[in-house]
């Protein structure tokens, strides 16, 4: 009887993610822009994608500042065939889309690791109907692949099987090269890892290799940045972004730290409280 309970609930957990999932893709199929052409962001790195495509390699004339999604984006656009710009440039938003739906899977699992399984679809399901990542998917540009990249590297993570640490730090490397911010990920599960086994000789023979692992993944990119545009887009960035920081708090300008702590809450509160809401009205 307790298995036959088992599987009953099992069904419905997959019925009820399947329902998610499809509900997510269809409402932005629903909303997908077909008519529009590209814009900014996403124009450039449909650029750069067509030209990676058309010359067989890496353009050496320049290069964007996140060159990870328009090179995934090259290989798709080097094995379909099309007739015009225009029909590329809704493959890009319809890979984007496709990703962002793709997403509620590691959220899922992700959320499981700390909730049972109902509140774990209820985080697969605002994550599937919030609106701004709805929009972002349907802009065509590097967020959705980003953080699937970065879930997949969490959850992975999260096992905490030392095999799989590989595994994790390669998902951050390659989140790294999507968007240099990825570096954040790779800081953030090595604070983890020492945090979750300690420092001894055993841990750190398996935390060098999952170091040699992540940069030998970027020093082909960060190579062809730094002889393409002069630096790595990657290191150099954050040392840079870390500076102009400390320039603000050594001139003592205060106001600047005060206006980005307010954007920070009120973008915090933007995000936060539909879902807070949401969460309430749930439990009501």
């Amino acid at each position: 009887m307790m298995n036959s309970d088992l599987i009953v609930n099992d069904k419905k957990i997959i019925f009820s993610f399947l329902s998610i999932f499809f509900m997510g893709l269809g409402i932005r199929i629903f909303y997908f822009p077909f008519e529009l052409p590209l814009i900014i962001d996403a124009m450039d790195n449909f650029t750069y994608a067509t030209a990676i495509n058309y010359y067989g390699y890496l353009p050496t004339e320049g290069s964007p500042a996140n060159n990870g999604w328009p090179i995934f984006l090259s290989f798709w656009f080097s094995i379909l065939s099309f007739e015009n710009t225009h029909d590329f440039m809704q493959i890009q938003r319809m890979i984007s889309v496709i990703l962002s739906s793709l997403i509620i899977i590691p959220v899922y699992f992700l959320c499981k690791k700390f909730f049972d399984d109902k509140i774990a679809l209820v985080g697969a399901a605002i994550f599937a109907f919030d609106p701004r990542i709805i929009l972002n998917s349907l802009l065509g540009i590097t967020e959705p692949l980003f953080i699937l990249l970065g879930i997949l590297s969490l959850v992975v993570f999260l096992k905490y099987d030392r095999k799989l640490m590989f595994i994790a730090f390669a998902l951050s490397a390659f989140a790294t090269i999507v968007r240099s911010e990825g570096i954040f990920l790779f800081f953030g599960i090595s604070i983890l890892f020492f945090l979750k086994y300690r420092i001894s000789k055993d841990i750190v023979k398996t935390y060098l290799p999952c170091v040699i692992i992540f940069l030998i993944i970027l020093f082909p990119i960060m190579n062809y940045k730094i002889e393409v545009t002069g630096y790595d887009g990657i290191f150099q960035r954050v040392a840079y972004g870390t500076g102009e920081i400390l320039t603000i708090s050594n001139q003592d300008n205060s106001n600047s730290i005060f206006e980005g702590i307010e954007l920070f809450v009120k973008y915090l509160g933007w995000v936060m409280i539909p879902i807070f809401l949401f969460l309430f009205l749930m439990g009501l």
